[in-house]
Parts: C-alpha cells; structure tokens; sequence
C-alpha cells in the first residue's frame, strides 16, 4: 500500500469514501438528522442522489477544502496494483490551525451550503459545532490545562480531523500508519489530538499510543445506534460518548 497526498481533483472521491465508510456512525447521521442510514455509493455518482446522499457529500467535500484552505493536509492510501482506489484517508490541521478560523472560510469551504433548510438546516450547524465540536473543545482545553499547567494548548496540537479505513483493508494495521505518516509531518514533540465516537474505535487508538483525557455523553434519548431517528430501533437513552484523546508523546 502507499500513502500519498490527495489532490483537490479527487476531492469527490474522498467524499464518496467518507460517505460509505461512515454510514452507520452515529454522530455523521446526528449532525443530519438522518431518519435512516443511506444507502452507499459507487464512482461514477449516479445522475440521481438523495437529499441525504447530496448533503453528506457536501459536507466531506467542504471539509476537505476547510482542511485546505487552513493549511491542513489529506492523506489517502491506495494499493498499489490499483491506484485508483481508496482504502484509507486521514484529514489533519497544524498546531495553531483548525478549520473555518478566517471570516470568509465557511463561504470558500462551502459549509455555508449545509445550513439550507432542505439540508442540515440551522439545527445541523448548532449540533456540529455549538455542540458536538465545542465539546471536543472543552475536554481537549481542560485535559491540556491539567496535563502541563497550560504550558500547552490544545491549540498546540496536531490535531486528526478524520480517519477512516475501508472494510477490505481493515486488520493490516492502516490506520496506526496514517496515524504515524501525519505524525512524521510535524514530529515526535508534538502531542496529537483526536477524538472518537465509539468505544470499541478509542481501543484502536489506544494501541497507537492514545489516551483517553475525556469522555462526555450527549444526544441523550434523541436517536438510535445509528444517530437515526426513524429505523424502528430503540433510541440511546443514555447518550452516544465523544472520547477525546491524546498521544502525548514528549510534549
């Protein structure tokens, strides 16, 4: 397998990656209020999508250029017999660098597209960000401020905005090499900052060096497993978990 860069041009293969590797997670389809998971999707997209489909690859693609365009890097894995095709991508930002910090980021990123009402509308934006994302924030800030005194700030971090491995390449230790191939980026006096959604996914980082600093539940009793509202399954009552963690390493 080899690990390269992703060109902007291949910006809507990312999004159709992210898309089908993130379908049943919970927070993806919270932040949409999906009623049930959508269906994947193959390349080249059919002339047709759902509002949900069109929604969620709007979204991986305005992340994708937000991660550019605050000087972040995308990393993509493909086998190397087949080069076309992606098997493992991570989206990082720089210390002092998250994305839509500038004024006009949410307007050349097109995030701005998603708080249409017939897409993720204004509830969409306060779950994103006013709650899901100034959680991780919070836990990051506190577990810094605890781990030197506020010698470091989250802020100071590498920080892994999203990572996902495809089925057919999962168990030959991918993610722990897009984990060090970012980390190679900015080196070893670096802490690195993520978080996770599901326990189960937080072992895997474990194993790569992570710990957990923070753990808060929210979404309580509004949807299912799957962050789905209208799939006959019983909602979660006591919350889906956002685990914030960090590889310190000699920071």
């Amino acid at each position: 397998m080899d690990i390269r860069d992703a060109l902007p041009a291949e910006d809507e293969a990312v999004a159709v990656f992210f898309h089908n590797c993130f379908l049943d997670t919970w927070n993806h389809n919270w932040h949409a209020s999906a009623p049930v998971v959508p269906e994947p999707l193959l390349l080249p997209l059919p002339r047709t999508l759902t509002t949900a489909q069109s929604s969620r690859l709007l979204f991986y693609a305005a992340l994708s250029q937000a991660t550019r365009l605050c000087g972040g890097f995308i990393r993509i894995v493909f086998f190397t017999e087949d080069p076309s095709t992606i098997v493992g991508c991570a989206m990082w930002t720089g210390p002092q660098h998250r994305i839509l910090d500038g004024p006009f980021d949410i307007l050349k990123s097109g995030f701005y597209k998603l708080m249409a009402p017939w897409r993720w509308g204004v509830r969409g934006y306060v779950r994103l960000d006013l709650q899901f994302e100034s959680t991780v924030n919070k836990l990051a800030n506190a577990a810094f401020k605890k781990h030197d005194g506020g010698k470091h700030k989250a802020r100071d971090s590498l920080y892994l905005q999203m990572i996902a491995v495809h089925a057919s390449a999962r168990g030959r230790g991918l993610a722990g090499r897009l984990i060090e191939d970012g980390r190679a980026k900015v080196g070893e006096d670096v802490p690195v900052l993520l978080e996770a959604t599901r326990e189960k996914v937080a072992a895997v980082y474990k194993r790569s060096g992570f710990e957990v600093v923070g753990t808060e539940l929210i979404a309580k009793g509004k949807v299912d497993e799957d962050g789905c509202t209208k799939q006959g399954k019983s909602r979660v009552a006591e919350g889906h978990p956002i685990i914030v963690m960090v590889d310190w390493r000699r920071s």
